[in-house]
């Protein structure tokens, strides 16, 4: 497959653009890549092993219609099966083109997580299930063939021909943040391109280029405290979304199931019986909030009821005890859910919580 590149409709406009596209690699890389294969039902027979891949029972019935088949000729299993590599590749170079030309910018870059993401570190407390991993990100499948058939051959066509940056010690979606937030300081248009809802608590340009097939909506310019809505418009099933530091407080209190994260696991872990809280609880308790302080300060209270004020102990996925009280589990979950914003950004709740006098 030999790369070529698609001329673009204007490019003498387009190289002094100020418009940069910071896009998810790894989020671009496995939707065009899971798109391009199938789960078919493949025949062999026994007498010679040619294989050959059907739909489902009823093709290959009209395949063999009228044929006098004798019993354990032909063995099915279920089977993955790609399209050619050089059509996905094309797929995801015509993507990009089409980012390119829709935002009027040669200015790209692309991002994938390499390894060492400091959440993977975190003492997220164990399962009391002992075939569930407590893990940030435990609940993924870590086997390699869990991945698209041609994850890694798009990976490498991005790197080779896209200039694509494998990023070590964070996520992807940390470095679009930083990305996002240089470009919000500095008064840049700089685009954060990925669906992960962690970025709707980010401030600067973001759009969700993957649920956006004909790429006719706009971005959004995310700033201040936002707001939290129930979304009964978008989506097949209703559910809450927000922009704004809002959600990000939404995520400190709900947590991610996606993630394998939940403020309330430690509690779950210890027996601790807690009230019933979800998603309309939290919204109510957030929605008339109108500072960050009150946001904050309603975050504080609800760790505290759920822990209370004295110092207890829980085991951590990796079976290690951890003494504690309820201002380092909101450690815990804060580090879970905030995303970096340049290097060495770390938030101290403790000090915050001083600071805004919430606690002496």
């Amino acid at each position: 497959f030999k790369v070529t590149e698609e001329t673009p409709d204007n490019p003498e406009d387009w190289g002094n653009s100020d418009v940069i596209l910071a896009i998810d690699a790894d989020e671009l890389t496995f939707v065009n890549s899971s798109a391009c294969e199938q789960t078919m039902l493949n025949y062999t027979n026994t007498t010679n092993n040619f294989e050959h891949a059907f739909k489902n029972k009823t093709d290959f019935a009209k395949f063999t219609a009228g044929l006098n088949i004798p019993e354990g000729h032909f063995t099915s299993e279920m089977k993955r099966v790609a399209e050619p590599k050089a059509f996905c590749l094309s797929q995801v170079k015509r993507k990009l083109h089409k980012l390119k030309s829709k935002f009027k910018t040669n200015n790209i870059e692309l991002y994938f997580s390499g390894v060492g993401n400091f959440r993977d570190s975190l003492p997220l407390p164990k399962n009391n299930d002992p075939l569930k991993n407590g893990k940030y990100k435990g609940n993924r499948d870590p086997d390699p063939s869990a991945k698209p058939l041609l994850f890694n051959d798009v990976k490498e066509y991005l790197i080779k021909h896209w200039g694509a940056e494998v990023v070590n010690g964070i996520e992807a979606d940390d470095k679009l943040c930083m990305r996002v937030w240089e470009g919000y300081k500095s008064g840049k248009k700089v685009i954060g391109c990925t669906q992960d809802k962690d970025s709707d608590g980010n401030m600067g340009w973001w759009y969700d280029f993957t649920n956006d097939p004909e790429l006719k909506g706009e971005p959004v310019f995310i700033d201040g405290v936002g707001k939290i809505w129930h979304d009964t418009v978008s989506n097949k099933t209703a559910k809450y979304v927000g922009q704004g530091r809002k959600w990000l407080y939404w995520q400190w209190i709900c947590g991610d199931g996606s993630d394998n994260y939940d403020p309330r696991d430690i509690a779950k872990q210890l027996g601790i019986k807690l009230k019933r809280f979800g998603e309309a609880t939290a919204f109510k308790l957030l929605d008339s909030l109108e500072t960050d302080t009150d946001c904050i300060k309603a975050v504080h209270d609800l760790y505290l009821s759920w822990y209370g004020d004295k110092k207890f102990t829980y085991i951590t996925w990796n079976d290690v005890e951890r003494e504690v009280d309820y201002i380092d589990v909101m450690q815990l979950y804060w580090d879970c859910c905030k995303m970096i914003r340049w290097e060495g950004d770390y938030t101290d709740i403790r000090a915050m919580l001083k600071k805004l006098r919430i606690i002496e």
